[in-house]
């Protein structure tokens, strides 16, 4: 057996410094920072894993010297540090402040901590602060002063203060004063704390559930150190010190007292129970003590005063104590007792009397010194590193005599990606990954526990490397018991530096190694996916008959981190058809995938660097060959696999697609087969699907709609049940009207107003559906189809059908399934729509409503051709004065009506978020529902969408005029990850938008750069920056993909996409965007000992080929591999991407005199939508934002949004003598007596009046307003009140748009002079809003010029709001 050794480190450019505090990060290097001073060095192990002659990076400065703090490593792998003892000085600073670095960027920022006493701040959190991480990672902190504790949220970056019972009592349940404490966390999850200042050996622990302190028994003998009397100065020295405590593989906790005496606690069953201590074994005689030396005058053993400990992975504890020694003092000083360093070893597993041990080797460079300088690290290896405030510092690695770790104790891997691409984040799940304990303990002046993963590659290869990578996102923070199975997660990411090759991976834990798993790592990687994932037997008939049996695009295939260079790409010809491509094998009989060009980068300047490239394909049935499966079943899986041929090797992806046999009803996607060579639609833009609009007195398909009042429910419900009957009355007929809709022109778009024009004819919004059939037999049952129809509020990115929430029904009492109110949580999500006449919802229930147009029986044709049924419904959007449904549905047992005390009812014009919404039609076939768990109009053809938005931009015309809004929905990523590993993306294909055009997206719910930090560790290049906190910005070109971060409920994120064209646009053109959500499916091959019939597949990988058994029912879909590989204990599964949800956006181009007075319409009804939205909506800030930019289009139109006011008809354009305007800067809000608010007052300047004459006037407004208006007065910025002349009554309400601002941003887009004072030209002055994004210099007139447009252009979120 070898003996333990220390080696001093002597790594490359170690600095010459006072070595002290020192920190594991999670990409296995050590932050070590130079004692009492500012400057932190990074210590990283060398290519064989070794520490002692590793290389150092330095030094990254925090602001503020400190030594003797709380700190740690928080769950996403950034360093805090909170307090001070001391600041650069030997007299007491007693900091307060905290800071935190960031590894990546290696620099220190201030930790927000709010100033102020305890009551209304938290600086009674400092000096040598006790503190814990605690399991969910916030963090725990005492007052070094009293008993109070306070609670840091590092996600929210919130404090609060802890131990009130959350608030229910203002007494601190802490006993004891926290000063001197240490705090150790346990496996249950409390934090168990020995009372300092107790003289009856009390302790108490931390029960986060509950937020309280409670007893945790009492010691046998007494751990802390009160008082030593000082002999020579009088008085006493060094009261209330303590040494470690730490966590033992079997749960209990050890603890070193300050007096020599130590201690093991037990923890109970329960965490509110108080547990019980033993007693541990007592560190050796003093050989020096007397009376005088004492502690506590009464005993002279050894002690640890301030002292280190280490949980090394034998389970043995190493840890510092020594005969107690003084340390003199000054003239005014009393001088202090210390502790001498000896090293200590403890084994529980030993009789209690040789438990305590002195370390088999004494060649430590701590000799001479004391306890308290002592700082011990486990590294991953197992070693421990040791500094002592000397400019050497050292490594020990223990001996075997000492043990190895127990099996039961390692980390179990059980999720992993097998193989990992440069610059990519995976996920890893498994058991126990954080460890047993927390491995290090000081007390409160030094915190720097290790319990979590540490991610080890070794290279299979000769010589051996041994590298680290990254690990963060801990989904658990706490420590493990042995045998614990609670799945814990993490990520990481592979640097694009990182050695390609084959690798074994273990993850760390508190130097505990899990048993490795074969990984390969490479310098590309390939995903499909999917934009159709599933087909009927119907449908394919449909198509081979119709349209070649094609639909394009059917699947993409990504290829990232190869140069252009790589696939034969040298010039942008090249993507039409690229030297090196992805291959498909055929995936069944009489199916074809081909290339349909051309690719796509995220780089459209194509610089020879690695990117991310998008292959489109197109599938083909030659016949139905590929759906004659053997078996009863009605679903069939094929596996498509795509391969990309390189000289290093192949890469190689796969994906299943679903075979559906039975017939149905069904909706088409794809092409329309029933009009040759007719364009292929996506199924985001359905060709069964139509929209469009009817005047009063126009007639189609012989049914004309009644002239009469605008909102007239009568007539439109009456006109569309008679469309929906002469439609299947003359089916061949029909089918020529319903082909000759219009799908993708503006004129299909739906109108927000009751009129064209304000006074103008009535206008009504319809949707028909097409829904074909094709069998020769009819419905089985004599069942009926019926159809459902629905409407988001704004474009949709996540249709996934779900019969609890979004695509709730009822059965009315004809036996009708009838649509409700789509529902999450208390927000109304989906609206339903009929072709009868919606029921009164204050006084019915929904489950009332009848709708018998669209319920209808589908007889076959005898030649098992082709049948079609048509179905439709009223879109009653524009009916603003018919009030139906609540904000929210606060009251569950009221979600379905009779909305009756519940607030004044909305309309449904008041429940859209956009201009143009998403319809979404179901069919409703009894015989054949929807079942499928992921079911949407992707992968089901019972589900069909319309998700086309037009946003017209002029030309010429200003800049804002060029802008088009979109407001849509994301889905978060699931959370936690699962083990697919990958969070969801948005794709935006950018088609032919002209060069110069950029795009923003505002998701208020997502810190911007959270979104900005994904992509950099996801992608290897990305153009996508920050624009502000909640706002990334991208170039508008060739393909973007945008990381989507996990949610914290189940509310989708509201958005808002801002397109900005350049100056060039022409009348005439037009350009269509499309916005796309990639999520994850997979499908597993695992071992299945309960049928007898197995057989050896071989997944062929890059480089390897690995062996498992899988059952013949799933033999069929894993003949080869995807690069996407998920291995998990007894199986293998394959992941690839599909579509979740998919929009458009068309922005044809016209001139700004024919898109005024629409635009001004919109404003106006906008406006009014946005006086129903509350504050607490997810929506509020998005909606605001998106009138802001409406109001900005009509002002560069050249429109006045000033004189916009809301109106839900669309004619809230004010002016003439009926009203007077009145401008000036709000000084005032005004509040009742009971404190709420009633109006405000401005100093006014008077239309007509001299403006130097000011008055203040007041105004009286309702309580909604008070949010707006404080903006305002906190701002000063200068607003227009409109008001009526006699009744005093506000009839509007904005911000006053500057006239100078008007003339800049006329001026810069005509290249013409800019202002009198700079007598500048476009090129080089600040451009204003655009000088941000063209990073140009503000020229000196727009540096002094009040409330300048740059400042305006952000913030002019008040700009017409109301």
């Amino acid at each position: 057996m070898s003996a333990s050794v220390w080696k001093n480190v002597s790594g490359r450019n170690q600095p010459n410094i006072t070595f002290h505090m020192s920190i594991l990060l999670t990409d296995g290097s050590v932050l070590v920072q130079n004692v009492n001073a500012t400057d932190w060095w990074r210590l990283t192990p060398d290519l064989q894993g070794k520490y002692e002659s590793g290389s150092w990076t330095g030094p990254f400065n925090m602001a503020t010297a400190r030594k003797y703090y709380s700190s740690g490593v928080l769950s996403d792998g950034r360093v805090f540090v909170v307090g001070g003892e001391y600041a650069g000085g030997n007299n007491p600073a007693k900091l307060t402040t905290g800071e935190i670095f960031d590894p990546d960027t290696e620099k220190w920022s201030p930790m927000n901590k709010p100033t102020g006493p305890l009551g209304t701040g938290f600086d009674y959190i400092g000096t040598d602060a006790a503190g814990c991480i605690l399991a969910d990672g916030r963090v725990i902190f005492g007052s070094p002063n009293g008993a109070a504790t306070a609670i840091w949220d590092p996600v929210t970056d919130n404090w609060s203060r802890s131990g009130l019972a959350f608030g229910t009592t203002t007494l601190d349940s802490k006993q004891g004063n926290t000063n001197e404490e240490t705090w150790t966390l346990l496996q249950d999850g409390t934090v168990l704390a020995v009372n300092i200042f107790s003289t009856t050996n009390t302790a108490e622990k931390y029960i986060p559930a509950l937020d309280i302190w409670m007893s945790a028994g009492t010691t046998n003998t007494p751990l802390p150190l009160h008082s030593i009397p000082n002999p020579t100065k009088g008085g006493t020295s060094n009261s209330q010190e303590i040494g470690p405590m730490l966590v033992l593989p079997d749960g209990k906790a050890f603890a070193v007292g300050g007096t020599g005496n130590t201690g093991v606690y037990d923890v109970p069953v329960a965490p509110t129970l108080p547990g019980s201590w033993e007693t541990g074994p007592t560190l050796p005689t003093d050989p020096a003590g007397s009376s005088s030396f004492n502690w506590n005058g009464t005993s002279s053993l050894q002690t640890a005063i301030d002292a280190p400990g280490c949980l090394l992975p034998s389970g043995k504890v190493l840890f510092a104590a020594g005969n107690t020694t003084f340390l003199p003092g000054s003239a005014t000083a009393p001088g202090s007792y210390w502790s001498q360093t000896n090293w200590y070893i403890y084994d529980s597993s030993k009789t209690l009397a040789n438990q305590i041990a002195l370390l088999d080797t004494t060649t430590s460079s701590s000799s001479g010194k004391v306890t308290f300088q002592d700082i011990l690290l486990l590294l991953p290896t197992g070693q421990v590193l040791h500094t002592s405030e000397s400019n050497s510092l050292e490594i020990l690695t223990p001996g075997t005599v000492y043990g190895s770790p127990d099996n039961s104790w390692r980390p179990n891997l059980i999720d992993y990606s097998q193989d990992l691409v440069l610059g990519k984040t995976y996920n890893i799940s498994g058991n126990r990954l954080n460890g047993l304990s927390q491995a290090n303990s000081y007390g409160d002046d030094v915190q720097n526990a290790t319990n979590y993963p540490i991610l080890q590659l070794t290279s299979t290869s000769s010589p051996t490397i041994v590298k680290y990578l990254k690990t963060f996102n801990f989904s658990y923070m706490g420590i493990s018991a042995i045998g614990d199975t609670t799945p814990q997660t993490a990520a990481f990411n592979v640097p694009t530096d990182f050695p390609v090759g084959q690798y074994d991976m273990r993850v760390i834990a508190n130097g505990i190694a899990s048993g490795s798993k074969s990984v390969s790592v490479l310098p590309s990687g390939i995903e499909i996916i999917l934009n159709v994932n599933s087909f009927s037997q119907s449908a394919v008939q449909g198509l081979i008959d119709n349209q070649n049996g094609t639909i394009t695009p059917m699947l993409y295939v990504a290829v990232d981190g190869l140069k252009p260079s790589e696939l034969g790409i040298f010039n942008p010809g090249d993507l039409s058809n690229p030297g090196k491509q992805p291959k498909f094998q055929s995936p069944g009989s009489g199916i074809t995938i081909t290339f349909a060009g051309p690719a796509v980068s995220n780089i459209p300047s194509l610089p020879d660097i690695p990117q991310r490239f998008t292959f489109p394909y197109s599938i083909t049935f030659a016949d139905e060959s590929s759906f004659n499966w053997t078996g009863t079943d009605d679903t069939h899986l094929l596996t498509i696999v795509a391969t990309l041929i390189l000289g290093s090797g192949n890469l190689v992806a796969a994906s299943v697609i679903t075979l559906t046999k039975n017939p149905n009803p069904f909706i088409l996607h794809g092409a329309d087969i029933n009009i040759p060579s007719a364009p292929s639609f996506p199924f985001y833009l359905s060709v069964d699907i139509r929209v469009f609009t009817v005047l009063a007195g126009q007639t189609k398909f012989g049914q004309k709609l009644d002239t009469g009042v605008a909102e007239d429910s009568d007539k439109a419900t009456s006109w569309i049940q008679s469309m929906i009957k002469s439609l299947n009355q003359h089916s061949g007929q029909a089918q020529i009207f319903f082909n000759g809709l219009p799908q993708t022109e503006e004129t299909s778009a739906l109108n927000l107003a009751p009129t064209v024009t304000p006074g103008g004819p009535p206008v009504y919004n319809f949707a028909l559906a097409r829904v074909r059939y094709r069998d020769n037999v009819p419905t089985p049952d004599g069942k009926n189809v019926r159809v459902l129809f629905r409407m988001w509020p704004g474009a949709q990115l996540n249709a996934t059908f779900n019969t609890n929430t979004l695509n709730r029904f009822g059965i009315n009492a004809d036996g009708e399934k009838i649509a409700k109110l789509g529902v999450v949580g208390d927000e109304i999500i989906t609206i339903p729509f009929f072709a009868q006449k919606r029921i009164d919802t204050s006084t019915l229930k929904m489950d009332t409503q009848t709708d018998p147009a669209n319920v209808q029986k589908m007889d076959a044709a005898i030649s098992g051709g082709e049948v079609d049924a048509y179905f439709g419904a009223w879109i009653d959007i524009n009916t603003p004065s018919h009030k139906y449904f609540p904000d929210r549905i606060l009251d569950s047992s009221k979600i379905d009506g009779p909305f009756v005390g519940v607030g004044n009812l909305l309309a449904v014009q008041d429940m859209v978020r956009s201009q143009h919404q998403c319809i979404l039609a179901e069919i409703s076939f009894d015989p054949d529902p929807i079942t499928a768990t992921n079911a949407d109009p992707s992968n089901n053809d019972k589900l069909a969408q319309r998700n086309l938005s037009f946003i017209p931009v002029p030309n010429p015309g200003l800049v804002e005029s060029r802008r088009a809004p979109q407001v849509f929905e994301i889905r978060p990523t699931p959370a936690p990850l699962a083990k697919n590993l990958q969070h969801d993306e948005l794709l935006i294909e950018w088609g032919h938008l002209p060069t110069g055009t950029t795009a923003q997206i505002y998701v208020p719910a997502v810190a911007a750069k959270q979104i900005i930090s994904l992509a950099d560790s996801i992608y290897g290049h990305h153009l996508l920056i920050l624009a502000d906190d909640s706002t990334i910005e991208t170039p508008a070109g060739g393909n973007t993909f945008i990381p989507v971060p996990p949610g914290v409920d189940a509310k989708q994120f509201a958005a808002l996409l801002t397109l900005e064209f350049p100056l060039g646009i022409k009348k005439g053109q037009s350009f269509t965007v499309i916005v796309k959500q990639l999520t994850t499916d997979s499908y597993t091959i695992r071992r299945d000992t309960e049928k007898e019939s197995t057989r050896l597949l071989s997944v062929t990988r890059f480089a390897e080929s690995k062996t498992v058994v899988a059952t013949d029912a799933e033999s069929s879909v894993a003949r080869q591999s995807s690069s996407s590989i998920i291995v998990r204990e007894g199986s293998i599964s394959f992941t690839w991407r599909r579509v979740l949800g998919i929009f458009a956006i068309t922005v044809p181009v016209h001139t700004k005199t024919t898109l005024l007075a629409p635009e001004t319409q919109l404003l106006s009804i906008l406006r009014s939508i946005q006086l129903s939205i509350a504050r607490t909506s997810r929506w509020y800030p998005v909606f605001n934002r998106y009138v802001e930019q409406i109001a900005g289009r009509v002002s560069d139109m050249g429109g006045d949004p000033g004189i916009v006011f809301p109106d839900p008809y669309g004619g809230g354009k004010k002016n003439g003598g009926e009203e007077v305007e009145y401008c000036g800067t709000v000084v005032e809000l005004c509040y009742g007596c009971r404190g709420c608010f009633e109006g405000f007052e401005i100093e006014v300047e008077c239309e007509g009046e001299d403006r130097r004459s000011r008055r203040r006037k007041r105004f009286e407004c309702f309580e909604g307003l008070e949010g707006l208006v404080k903006c305002w007065w906190e701002r000063g910025d200068k607003v227009k009140v409109v008001v009526g002349r006699k009744r005093g009554d506000i009839r509007g309400l904005c911000v006053v748009r500057c006239e100078e601002v008007r003339k800049v941003r006329q001026s810069r887009d005509t290249g013409g002079e800019t202002c009198a004072d700079c007598r500048k030209r476009r090129d080089d002055v600040c451009e204003h809003d655009e000088c941000q994004r063209k990073r140009k210099p503000e020229c000196e007139h727009c540096k002094s010029h009040d409330k300048s447009e740059a400042n305006e252009e952000q913030k002019r979120a008040a700009d017409g709001v109301i």
